[in-house]
């Protein structure tokens, strides 16, 4: 399969993308850091994503904001915090059933 973009999902609840799960589970993954990404095998595709699912929010990039102690990073959106952008995915992988 070819993939044209891929974005990062963030949602607040799970039934925010029950739609998304429910028609696209196919073109889930997740990165090396747990994070939940929708690759799209068409700019249709991806914008159908987008207007069937109002309450997820799409990212082509986002941070990493190392935590102090533990030697762990996360993601996430906040660009005030920002040390490295991420722009490239490093290793996906589907994780279980979606």
């Amino acid at each position: 399969m070819n993939y044209i973009k891929a974005c990062w999902v963030k949602f607040e609840k799970e039934e925010d993308i029950a739609e998304l799960k429910r028609l696209r589970s196919h073109n889930l993954f997740y990165d090396k850091h747990d994070e939940l990404v929708f690759m799209a095998e068409s700019e249709y595709q991806l914008n159908a994503a987008r207007e069937k699912n109002p309450k997820a929010n799409f990212y082509s990039a986002l941070s990493i904001i190392p935590k102090p102690c533990n030697g762990k990073s996360s993601l996430t959106n906040n660009s005030s915090y920002q040390s490295e952008t991420v722009i490239a995915f490093l290793m996906c992988r589907p994780k279980g059933r979606l």
